[in-house]
Formats: structure tokens, C-alpha cells, sequence
């Protein structure tokens, strides 16, 4: 029983942080035009993905669980 209440407690975990950085990092930022703090833009960011990352709950909890356990972790 509590190898069972570990996992899932260790996997409420992961789904916990794994919105969160989804939520955080969502793929935009804000520019101030001419450093004006009253004229902010969103623009999406544009970037190339490592073989980890959180662009969605499924890459995040693999992520999550790749760090947690150092397995396939690169060398």
C-alpha cells in the first residue's frame, strides 16, 4: 500500500508542475514599442525544441520523470 500511495502522490506531483510550466512558459513574451511600458505587444517566441521539454503535459511528464530518475538522461 504505500508504494501505491507513493506513486500517485509522486504523479499528482508531476501533473502539478508539469500545467504550471505549460501555463508559464506558453510560447509568447511581451515587447514595450519604444520601451513604452503603456504599449506592450505579445509576440510569439520562436525557438528549436530539445528532445525535453513542456510543450504539452505528455513531453512534460516524461521530462519530469527523465530528470526525477537520470534515466536516458543525456551524458
Amino acid at each position: 500500500m504505500p508504494l501505491y500511495t507513493t506513486l500517485v502522490f509522486t504523479l499528482f506531483q508531476f501533473g502539478v508542475m508539469v500545467v504550471d510550466v505549460i501555463v508559464v512558459f506558453r510560447g509568447y513574451y511581451k515587447e514595450y514599442k519604444d520601451g513604452d511600458i503603456n504599449k506592450p505587444q505579445e509576440l510569439p517566441r520562436v525557438w528549436h525544441n530539445q528532445d525535453f521539454n513542456f510543450d504539452n503535459v505528455a513531453f512534460g511528464m516524461l521530462t519530469l520523470f527523465t530528470v526525477a530518475t537520470f534515466e536516458g538522461w543525456p551524458e
